[in-house]
């Protein structure tokens, strides 16, 4: 999922000379392409999320489009003061990509296990939340929201799921249905959309 966005990204930056890429010292193997492409428009801060959130906000104020990329729970939790008085407040187009959802960096520990993202991103008026299944959906979603005006925050799944299960399908503000039933309603976001679509195949062969 990484790799299909920050290739989406790629495709967009080439139109567009705002677009500038932000890591916080992280997305090694995955980045790569966008800062090979355009080194002048990719900055490594360093382990100081803080930093990249409040130069981001800088940058959007001098009109151009900056992408914060790390893991999710650095992406939101440790700046979130910045990302609230800073794009929020000042209703600013910074994009804040957060990678590793949930558990997906699980053997990082407890640090690294990203579960309340959505929830507080979601509490700032006038942020953007986007989670998609998986990677062409990723790079639709992108596709759709990059120009946007307001801030957005990005949950992206580690790795996308075994296959394609979106088809690249992506309508904001829409949920997608991936296959009906009559007797149990499944719901999910994000990455966790492909468990889930397990899960119904299962009760399915079950008679359910």
């Amino acid at each position: 999922m990484r790799r299909e966005f920050i290739a989406k990204l790629c495709e967009l930056a080439a139109r567009d000379p705002r677009i500038m890429l932000l890591t916080a010292d992280l997305g090694f193997s995955v980045v790569e392409p966008f800062a090979q492409a355009y080194p002048d428009r990719f900055v490594n801060v360093g382990v100081a999320e803080q930093n990249m959130i409040g130069i981001a906000t800088g940058l959007a104020e001098a009109g151009f489009l900056p992408f914060c990329y790390s893991i999710a729970t650095f992406a939101t939790l440790r700046p979130y003061e910045f990302i609230r008085n800073g794009p929020v407040a000042h209703e600013l187009p910074v994009r804040i990509v957060g990678v590793g959802g949930g558990f997906d960096y699980g053997t990082g520990g407890s640090t690294h296990h990203s579960l309340e993202d959505i929830a507080v991103m979601r509490a700032l008026p006038g942020m953007m939340v986007l989670a998609p299944v998986d990677g062409p959906q990723a790079a639709a979603a992108l596709d759709c929201v990059w120009s946007a005006p307001s801030p957005v925050y990005f949950r992206l799944g580690k790795d996308s799921p075994q296959g394609a299960i979106s088809g690249g399908r992506f309508e904001l503000g829409r949920a997608q249905t991936m296959r009906r039933g009559a007797d149990v309603l499944l719901i999910s976001t994000g990455a966790l959309a492909a468990e889930t679509m397990t899960a119904a195949e299962t009760l399915a062969s079950g008679g359910v």
